[in-house]
């Protein structure tokens, strides 16, 4: 069994905003078998990052940490860039796969008018049940093509050289 630890980027309390189109939903897939070493790796990910920042995160903000805001304001561009690598190179040491998907705001209203039940629902949780119905979907295509459209799936073997390398975080036995 996986666990899918996400987050989303773009909500905008459900309304619509010009600077924020589309709600993205990213996160790391994680068997469940390596979850607890994850997480406690995670803390010391966590530990190790809040001593470049100068202080503890409570969590790690991706627009802080690039733009220099919040904890990070005051830390050397240098640093930032120490801080972005460890966390890619986290990632890579682990073998997670890494999964993102995303609704368009101008769309929901459409796909309401077309399934009813969907009226009501915060688009943040839409866009998270649409992830995990990308990963299903990507792990049950049989062809790249399909993969590629359904979900972005990248592992430890994607490198700038070659490209994105994408596949279905899960294998079939």
């Amino acid at each position: 069994m996986f666990l899918f630890y996400g987050d989303e980027s773009g909500h905008t309390g459900g309304q619509v905003a010009a600077d924020q189109p589309v709600l993205v939903v990213a996160g790391v897939l994680v068997n469940t078998y390596g979850a607890a070493k994850t997480r406690r790796e995670f803390r010391d990910l966590m530990d190790e990052l809040g001593e470049i920042a100068g202080q503890p995160l409570r969590e790690l903000k991706a627009h802080a940490l690039i733009r220099g805001r919040n904890e990070w304001n005051g830390v050397r561009h240098e640093d930032h860039a120490r801080a972005r690598n460890r966390v890619i190179a986290w990632l890579s040491e682990r073998g997670h796969t890494v999964v993102a998907s995303g609704i368009v705001y101008a769309q929901v209203d459409e796909a309401c008018a077309a399934c009813p039940e969907l009226a009501g629902i915060r688009p943040r949780v839409l866009g998270t049940v649409h992830t995990a119905l990308a990963i299903q979907k990507a792990h049950y295509s049989t062809s790249a093509s399909d993969q590629r459209r359904n979900a972005s799936c990248l592992n430890a073997r994607s490198t700038a050289t070659t490209g994105p390398c994408l596949r279905p975080p899960l294998r079939r036995r």
